[in-house]
């Protein structure tokens, strides 16, 4: 069986965003304001979610090496996996891994927070936002749309074909409406 998860509010019980950017920004010695004056822009509707997250990616990430960025993530990840987890969807995703089924994480989050996550649950296969690297190092650009909502059931159907979403079985948390529409076994988280 094909099994997927989403990652921000399903397989973690809030959104990463807020903490994985302030973990980075205490790691490479930054300020956190530029998070919170981003965020404030977005959550008042000023910005959109691409803006927001190309804000941050240049802030936090532009130069940075991707075998930094790999380790700062594992890091990261080490703390997620003792006291950031939904414990129930854990446990699932743990009850299909051990089943042989095929799992995969569909995320908006990053490329490199999603493939460290995969490396320490033993998930191989991932759809996430991408960003761009230029000779081993992130230019501070996303690279790809961003995982989420229209999209999300955008990339699952070129991977799984239409017909493949009705063998799949898709946890979620409520952002993922679109995908739920699409997919009739799934698990709101």
């Amino acid at each position: 069986m094909n099994v997927v998860f989403d990652f921000d509010k399903t397989l973690t019980r809030r959104d990463t965003t807020r903490p994985l950017f302030f973990f980075l920004a205490r790691r490479h010695h930054q300020s956190p304001w530029p998070y919170l004056v981003y965020f404030g822009l977005y959550r008042i509707g000023l910005w959109g979610e691409h803006r927001f997250k190309s804000a941050l990616v240049r802030r936090y990430l532009r130069g940075r090496t991707v075998e930094e960025m790999a380790e700062a993530a594992g890091e990261f990840v080490a703390t997620l996996l003792t006291s950031g987890l939904n414990e129930q969807i854990a446990s699932d995703l743990a009850g299909h891994l051990d089943q042989g089924d095929r799992v995969f994480i569909a995320s908006a989050n990053f490329d490199f927070l999603i493939e460290a996550f995969g490396r320490a649950r033993g998930i191989q296969e991932a759809f996430f936002t991408r960003l761009e690297v230029a000779d081993g190092r992130y230019t501070g650009e996303i690279a790809s749309p961003i995982v989420k909502g229209p999209e999300k059931l955008r990339v699952l159907e070129d991977a799984f074909g239409p017909d493949g979403l009705d063998t799949l079985k898709f946890y979620g948390d409520a952002e993922d409406a679109a995908v739920f529409a699409r997919i009739p076994n799934h698990v709101i988280v």
